[in-house]
């Protein structure tokens, strides 16, 4: 009995010790996550609600065609994605591989923008192929927030 007190006790208890140690290390990486993930959700939010919600579907929407003035809107659209690209600056300082690869989408489109405005398209399945193209452009900007959103 006098070995258990001596010898095995304070084994046990070093034991049980170190396994709280573990546990509350464990405890404090989870919630440490936890709450980047939180604050990065807040960060997209309020950085992207405005544009993926309402600026860009909207200005979408408005893109016709004209044929003696080509595309419609392409210019609003080109400024409003000029504004998203100054408007994720922050991430350039916070999570650098996320905010280059979402401007490089954002420059690309922009160019693409650019090239097609007040340009004339006589052929129909030409002009079907711009508005395709800004669908995919547009489709790439969501795609990439959103995997960076659900932490992909």
């Amino acid at each position: 009995m006098d070995f258990f007190i001596k010898f095995i006790l304070p084994i046990i208890t070093i034991i049980i010790s170190v396994g709280n140690v573990c546990f509350t290390i464990f405890s404090l990486t989870r919630e440490s996550k936890k709450y980047r993930s939180t604050l990065r959700r807040i960060y997209i939010e309020k950085i992207f609600n405005d544009y993926l919600i309402n600026k860009i579907p909207l200005t979408r929407n408005k893109i016709s065609y004209a044929e003696n003035l080509g595309f419609l809107s392409l210019d609003e659209l080109g400024e409003i994605i000029s504004f998203l690209r100054k408007d994720i600056l922050y991430f350039k300082y916070n999570s650098e591989k996320f905010y280059d690869e979402l401007d490089r989408i954002l420059v690309s489109f922009e160019d693409f923008l650019a090239s097609k405005i007040g340009r004339k398209i006589e052929i129909q399945s030409d002009r079907e192929d711009v508005q395709n193209k800004i669908n995919e452009h547009i489709y790439k900007i969501y795609k990439r927030v959103d995997s960076h959103y659900s932490g992909k």
